[in-house]
């Protein structure tokens, strides 16, 4: 039975400093996407200006926000690459 309880902790130094307010996840894929926020490392780009981010949908929120053909009528001032 699930206790809703999390039992997988971020042992990054900058968590665990966190005192009583801890970073614990549910699962162990929600903490291995977690800790991609403490690498240096970028892989995904966006095609349209060359920004790079740590996660695919935080680049697909990027494309969203800024890219996308329904954005760019709403906000027709942005500079296209």
């Amino acid at each position: 039975m699930h206790t809703g309880t999390s039992s997988f902790r971020c042992p990054h130094p900058k968590c665990a400093d966190k005192g009583v307010s801890k970073e614990y996840f549910r699962d162990s894929s929600t903490l291995r996407r977690h800790i991609v926020i403490h690498s240096l490392e970028k892989p995904f780009q966006c095609e349209r200006c060359d920004k790079r981010l740590k996660r695919k949908d935080i680049l697909k929120s990027h494309w969203e926000n800024l890219h996308s053909p329904e954005t760019e009528k709403k906000s027709p001032k942005r500079k296209k690459k």
